[in-house]
């Protein structure tokens, strides 16, 4: 099942040292910026404390002093959530020039040329897994951000706070729509593309999936022999994003019979790999993982 396209004779990837090609260049550099940041992001999500205390202690005993306590700490909070979505937009802003420079109609002559940009692909699906993983463990992210509007829109209607510019609007409203999902990292990068496809009116989403498929070969290829462990994590992360990005893209999904990716093997190859437990992300993030068509040993 998924037995895959040929891969060409030398065609292999680097996770390690790839060299940085000419029309790599700018997309690398400004990708290489924000990722350096992306383990202080992790860091800030991972010491979210949240405001439990306060909220709880401004419902069980609403003096004006509990309430100002709780606001003042939420607001501080909501600074922080919203901060992190920054940073998606930040990366959005490279990422669908990121996708179209790796994967051309020719997926080969893409991946080819540039196995530095497919590093740094790697980089931020390592990143998205991570980011999702801690969010889902904290709830206290959310509820603080729940906490955070419906308070902010009461002092509104009594005039103790100002009102809020356009711009501050429409970012609190898209800051909240991003949290709103179980994996919101993923969730919003997968949607880019299909924003991305309708504002060059590509009525299909199926652009990139010759090269994702081919590239998610690829690194279970790499996988076949022994890795560094670092190399090994970024290999697991790339071909976890493909799938993932395949059956989100793909109408038909990732998981069919005739699928491109040697889909049965690569299961295998996330599930022995426990200790980077992304066999969680691949079910959470699958749109087609459950389908009835989907083989019953790929869905357990």
């Amino acid at each position: 099942m998924g037995c895959g396209p040929v891969i060409p004779m030398g065609l292999e990837l680097n996770f390690k040292d790839p060299q940085l090609q000419d029309d790599e260049c700018e997309i690398h550099g400004i990708l290489s910026e924000s990722l350096y940041k992306a383990p202080t992001v992790l860091q800030i999500l991972k010491d979210y404390v949240g405001c439990g205390v306060q909220i709880y202690m401004a419902f069980a005993s609403p003096t004006p002093e509990n309430e100002e306590a709780a606001w003042g700490a939420v607001v501080e909070c909501a600074e922080k959530i919203t901060d992190l979505y920054k940073f998606y937009q930040e990366l959005e802003i490279v990422w669908y020039r990121l996708l179209t420079l790796l994967f051309p109609q020719n997926p080969i002559t893409g991946v080819q040329s540039h196995l530095s940009s497919i590093k740094q692909l790697s980089q931020i699906f390592q990143f998205i897994f991570e980011f999702d993983r801690r969010k889902i463990l904290n709830l206290a992210l959310q509820n603080d951000l729940s906490y955070y509007r419906r308070i902010l829109n009461q002092r509104k209607l009594h005039k103790i706070s100002q009102a809020s510019s356009y711009e501050e609007e429409v970012l609190r409203n898209r800051t909240s729509m991003f949290y709103s999902e179980a994996a919101p990292m993923m969730h919003a990068f997968i949607h880019s593309i299909f924003d991305h496809n309708f504002q060059r009116n590509l009525q299909e989403n199926i652009l990139f999936i010759p090269g994702l498929s081919l590239l998610c070969n690829l690194c279970l290829k790499f996988l076949e022999t022994p890795q560094e462990m670092e190399e090994e994590k970024l290999a697991l992360c790339c071909m976890t994003g493909c799938i993932i990005l395949v059956d989100n893209l793909d109408p038909a999904g990732a998981y069919h019979k005739n699928t491109s990716i040697r889909i049965e093997d690569c299961i295998k190859k996330l599930c022995a790999s426990k200790k980077f437990a992304l066999e969680n992300t691949i079910r959470i993030n699958s749109r087609n993982l459950f389908n009835i068509e989907t083989p019953s040993s790929i869905k357990n």
